[in-house]
């Protein structure tokens, strides 16, 4: 967490908080003082007050030894989805994708290091371990992480990958950073991104980029399936026309909208 010291307008108290919010995650759903203390690098002392504020104003409970969320909590992440319309206008076009497919739908944009999922739509099928809206992934495994990074400039990129930890998922996730680098380059040169059970064993899946009308990619679209219903290649050519004619869809929609209001998950245009 940066400490913000040469930032003399940088709220620390404000960037602690969060962070002891930010340390819950789907492992430690409840933890103790000493836990979330270790988590965010804070002495117990500054943990203790947090939580107390926190506690104070309805986003942890305690059980006199752990801590854990509030549904309060809900409300930061939904001040976020309801300020944008990239959710909103996409709703319906995931929902043509999932139709048209028969797979699941989902849209991310790219927040450093991850994909965070904006909305999902489902085909009516489990889809493994979904990740849900709000939900984060690597960018360098999934496809619309690899779809996001083909976007970048070759200089942001080069950033990603000094910054990324490449750690495997699965016996297939992709590591190998010039390996990564060629997939990279082929979704520049293809137009879209896969990856085939490199998230998770017996899932596979294709994204495509939503550009705006200036060709910035601001998100992915992608349709999750089953790899013992499809392969790759029938997944690839069933979905590719729906997402593109979906995500082209979006983008014209998205065109109409004041820039102001779509500027969330923006990726630099590739140059």
């Amino acid at each position: 967490m940066s400490t913000g010291e040469e930032d003399r307008d940088f709220v620390r108290a404000l960037a602690r908080g969060l962070a002891v919010i930010e340390s819950f995650d789907e492992a430690q759903a409840a933890m103790t003082l000493s836990d979330m203390a270790r988590r965010t690098g804070l002495s117990r002392g500054a943990v203790a007050r947090i939580l107390h504020t926190l506690e104070k104003l309805g986003y942890v409970r305690s059980d006199g030894r752990q801590f854990s969320l509030l549904p309060r909590t809900l409300k930061l992440g939904y001040a976020y989805l309801s300020s944008q319309p990239l959710w909103r206008l996409a709703h319906p076009m995931l929902e043509a994708v999932a139709h048209d497919t028969g797979n699941a739908c989902s849209l991310s944009v790219l927040d450093g290091e991850e994909i965070v999922y904006v909305t999902w739509v489902s085909a009516g099928r489990l889809v493994y371990d979904y990740v849900g809206v709000g939900g984060r992934l690597p960018a360098f495994c999934a496809s619309m992480g690899r779809v996001l990074l083909a976007a970048l400039t070759d200089a942001a990129l080069d950033s990603f990958f000094s910054r990324a930890k490449l750690t495997p998922r699965t016996p297939r996730t992709i590591t190998d950073p010039a390996r990564l680098r060629a997939t990279i380059a082929a979704v520049r040169r293809n137009g879209y991104g896969t990856q085939d059970e490199e998230i998770e064993l017996g899932q596979r899946a294709v994204a495509v980029p939503v550009r705006d009308s200036s060709g910035a990619t601001i998100a992915a679209i992608n349709v999750t399936g089953a790899a013992h219903r499809q392969t790759m290649k029938a997944l690839i050519e069933s979905a590719l026309p729906v997402l593109r004619r979906e995500a082209k869809h979006l983008g014209e929609a998205l065109s109409l909208v004041p820039a102001r209001d779509v500027s969330v998950g923006r990726t630099a245009r590739v140059r």
